[in-house]
């Protein structure tokens, strides 16, 4: 039995052996990934280990989130930080927007983000 993983439920319980079956189809690694957020990077990052590949010697890896896990995985991850109170800020402009003209079309919000660069890009 393998240990569930958090992201089990968004990319099914197999998702760490199709990254691994993924690597394994490549014919040439492309030079970076960049994953969807810090956690998939980390795993992913494991997996590279499982088949013997170095990052970033031989790949680079890039995350998304900031998360407090990538400062401290070895060498770190590259990512990038998203503004929380910003995403929020915004979030709850848009319902109350909405709450009050429900006839508004739909609209798509933009927030800064500052790139992360640590050792996993170098």
């Amino acid at each position: 039995h393998t240990k569930k993983n958090k992201f089990d439920n968004y990319f099914g319980e197999n998702y760490k052996q199709m990254l691994s079956d993924k690597i394994s189809s490549l014919e040439k690694l492309p030079q970076l990934f960049i994953c969807a957020n810090d956690f998939v990077a980390i795993d992913f990052i494991n997996i590279l280990k499982d088949h013997n590949i170095q990052y970033p010697a031989d790949i680079k890896i890039f995350g998304f989130d900031d998360s407090s896990e990538s400062k401290i995985i070895s060498p770190a991850l590259s990512t990038c930080h998203i503004h929380s109170q910003s995403i929020g800020y915004s979030a709850v402009n848009m319902v109350v927007t909405r709450i009050n003209q429900p006839s508004l079309d739909y609209r798509i919000t933009y927030v800064n983000t500052d790139l992360i660069y640590r050792e996993s890009t170098n």
